[in-house]
């Protein structure tokens, strides 16, 4: 029997594993009630939440036993879901705790699809997610009690990007006929519309698929606008009122949805300015199909100094005329320029591939 406790430490539930293999049901839970609901509680969550918290990390494994196994060996920022899929109120409460989570499942069948329908709600939640290839044949209780904790966060550590690995999953398929292809599309669908809620990094999946599936990038960004959003996380709130920009200019409207590999490497440029400081210029210039924006990352590449670049930006936000540059530039004043800490460092290097 397991006590389950809510993350402020109430038992509001319990669970329970059958003895003997073969037993059916192998897992039972108390039914739902008002304090215990599947779709929302964590098994482990109150015990691991501070070891969360200090690794910047959550893993998510299948059962009580792999958090337990993963407790008593050192492994302590174990959670898993009570015998349902993973839920966007799952991703909810731990992204109260961290950013960054690593799917840690059985190498099965039924592991590699819960990995894989969990892509899109990741995304949808903004929480940054890998997944780690267990041995064949070992869940994570076994392996780390084979390997012990060190080598279990090294595979941690070392596990790729989730949507990183699904496309390699395609690619090491080689060569796709009609009918694959349309597949993998079909199945690619609510990742690519989910990453519609995280611009850059979306340019940059939208991207990789265009390349991957043989299918146009305008194809593809047509296909995601006529798909219909899952409605399972609400949109963000409004940003509150700016004061008119004093300009008669017309607003140039929709220009980031037109071109979003230059605005994701704009802003990439700003918000990680030392990267980009030291991305040689000519392998940018002349690439980018926003004049205008190619114009301002040659002033604010031509300063090599974050702090002259905060000078520059303060000048441009006082005559902007774009609604959208002006969107940036704020957010990047808001925040210390150069040291933003990002959960995927290489976005920018990967989307300055594209340009």
């Amino acid at each position: 029997m397991f006590p389950i406790l809510d993350k402020n430490g109430s038992v509001v539930g319990f669970g329970a594993r059958a003895l003997k293999e073969g037993d059916e049901p192998k897992y039972l839970n108390s039914p739902d009630t008002s304090f215990f609901n599947k779709s929302r509680i964590l098994y482990g969550l109150c015990e691991n939440q501070r070891e969360i918290r200090l690794k910047r990390e959550a893993l998510i494994v299948e059962g009580y036993m792999d958090v337990v196994g993963l407790y008593e060996a050192g492994v302590c920022n174990a959670v898993a879901p009570m015998g349902t899929a993973l839920t966007v109120e799952h991703c909810r409460e731990i992204k109260t705790l961290t950013q960054k989570v690593v799917t840690v499942f059985d190498p099965d069948a039924a592991g590699i699809s819960a990995w894989h329908r969990s892509m899109p709600i990741f995304l949808e939640t903004g929480l940054f997610a890998k997944d780690v290839t267990l041995p064949q044949g070992l869940d994570p209780d076994e392996f780390v009690k084979k390997g012990g904790a060190e080598k279990f966060y090294e595979l941690c550590d070392k596990a790729p990007q989730q949507v990183t690995k699904y496309l390699k999953e395609i690619a090491d398929k080689g060569i796709l006929g009609e009918k694959d292809r349309e597949r993998y599309l079909q199945e690619l669908i609510p990742i690519l519309v989910a990453s519609r809620r995280l611009p850059d990094k979306g340019a940059v999946l939208w991207d990789d698929v265009s390349r991957l599936l043989g299918i146009s990038f305008d194809a593809i960004k047509k296909l995601v606008q006529e798909s219909p959003a899952r409605n399972t996380v609400p949109a963000p709130a409004p940003a509150p009122a700016r004061p008119p920009v004093r300009s008669s200019a017309a607003p140039k409207k929709l220009r980031q949805r037109k071109l979003p590999l230059d605005w994701a490497f704009f802003k990439g440029a700003l918000q990680y300015s030392e990267n980009f400081f030291a991305f040689d210029k000519e392998n940018w210039v002349g690439f980018l199909k926003d004049p205008e924006l190619e114009s301002l990352l040659v002033r604010v590449w031509d300063t090599q100094s974050s702090s002259k670049m905060l000078e520059i930006l303060e000048e441009l936000a006082k005559s902007q005329t774009c609604p959208e540059v002006l969107d940036v530039i704020s957010e990047t004043l808001l925040k210390d320029i150069g040291t933003q800490p990002s959960p995927e460092p290489q976005l920018f290097t990967e989307v300055a591939k594209r340009i």
